[in-house]
């Protein structure tokens, strides 16, 4: 599951007022209005996760269990907060609301609707987030979506090459690491090229934009407060099977190309197989109609 780490340091929460105000409605009678703060907790960005709770100063550090929220919201609320913004390329006032408004949506449940406007209840000047929740919505959707070609299990002799393409065309968004092979990405295209003989596995890890684990801050009677960091990593993998093959040769009579010329013969000539580098790997001795055949190399 979403792991957090816990420790008994004490964070304190500096609020800013934002410039707008947050309503919060639904037809089960919530008709909240007030100032919509900025918070950070020790200078890191924080979120609000209990609505209706008054703000605190100092905080314990703690984890999910202490949040008194279900686990069904918990991957909603982690992911909106980490796709919200602080992601890169997210530090705009309005992915700040839209992070903000659609993790009290998922707490309060029930249809819950959030805006931002100048003056409370949706009077004033309204700050549209509607692009900026789109997007984090998106972004969610395809967290889990790994490249297509994940699982896959390829039987390569050593030294061929193989590309696989990433119809879902998240390649970019993950590191490669192996051993017992090269590789190369271009695009959407990873290409691989087993070094060893065996069995030789892939591993693609999603990038994760964060430093740290996210945080839970709590106390009681006071509001609950998230700052965001990294999730559970996603994890795809390819395999390939790899092994040496062999060298053939046929060794014919350079003037005719069949038969040998007078007391020449095609049999028990010995050459040498090596690799790239120049180390022998093996040898081949040719029999009396001039074909030899190496043993794996």
């Amino acid at each position: 599951g979403f792991s957090s780490i816990t420790n008994v340091h004490a964070a304190t929460l500096v609020k800013e007022k934002s410039g707008y105000y947050y309503h919060r409605y639904n037809s089960y009678g919530d008709n909240a209005s007030w100032y919509w703060q900025l918070y950070t907790m020790d200078g890191q960005v924080a979120y609000c996760i209990e609505p209706n709770v008054p703000e605190g100063t100092t905080y314990p550090q703690g984890n999910w269990a202490s949040t008194g929220l279900s686990d069904s919201i918990k991957e909603r609320i982690l992911l909106t907060a980490y796709y919200g913004y602080t992601y890169p390329g997210h530090q705009t006032l309005k992915y700040r609301a839209a992070t903000q408004g659609m993790i009290w949506a998922t707490i309060l449940g029930n249809n819950t609707t959030v805006k931002f406007s100048t003056e409370r209840y949706g009077n004033g000047t309204p700050l549209d987030v509607s692009a900026e929740k789109a997007e984090i919505e998106r972004l969610i959707a395809n967290h889990y979506v790994k490249p297509s070609f994940n699982g896959g299990t390829y039987t390569l002799q050593v030294g061929e090459s193989i590309t696989l393409h990433d119809d879902n065309g998240v390649l970019g968004n993950y590191s490669v690491s192996v051993n017992g092979a090269t590789y190369s990405v271009n695009g959407n295209d990873l290409t691989l090229t087993p070094t060893v003989d065996g069995n030789v596995t892939i591993t693609l890890k999603k990038n994760m934009p964060y430093g740290e684990n996210y945080k839970i801050f709590y106390g009681d009677g006071i509001q609950n407060m998230l700052v965001p960091g990294t999730v559970d990593p996603v994890v795809a993998s390819v395999k390939i099977n790899s092994y040496y093959g062999s060298v053939e040769i046929n060794k014919y009579d350079k003037q005719t190309a069949e038969t040998p010329q007078g007391q020449a013969t095609l049999k028990s000539a010995v050459y040498g197989v090596y690799r790239n580098d120049g180390t022998l790997l093996t040898k081949i001795t040719t029999d009396e109609n001039g074909y030899g055949k190496s043993d794996a190399v």
